[in-house]
């Protein structure tokens, strides 16, 4: 489900969205081109009160250089079958 920017990080200060894990559980690959980025990686993530929706999922971040910072400009997070490969 899609969440902007002031929805995401609302749940996280709520506490509504409180990571337990959120780790690289294959090699992140990065496609780099002058001031963007792309993340590419799939990650171990554990969450939610009962923890239902922990899980491996194909993660995929947009990043841009900003006044000589790096800047996370979007990300995509899909849950992945337990029978897929990286």
């Amino acid at each position: 489900m899609p969440h902007s920017k002031e929805k995401y990080l609302s749940a996280v200060a709520s506490g509504n969205l409180d990571y337990a894990v959120f780790e690289a559980a294959s090699p992140v690959r990065v496609r780099l081109r002058g001031d963007t980025a792309i993340l590419r990686y799939t990650a171990r993530i554990g969450f939610g009160p009962d923890r239902s929706q922990d899980g491996l999922y194909w993660h995929t971040d947009y990043w841009e250089c900003r006044d000589d910072r790096w800047q996370a400009v979007w990300s995509q997070a899909t849950r992945r079958p337990p029978e897929a490969r990286d």
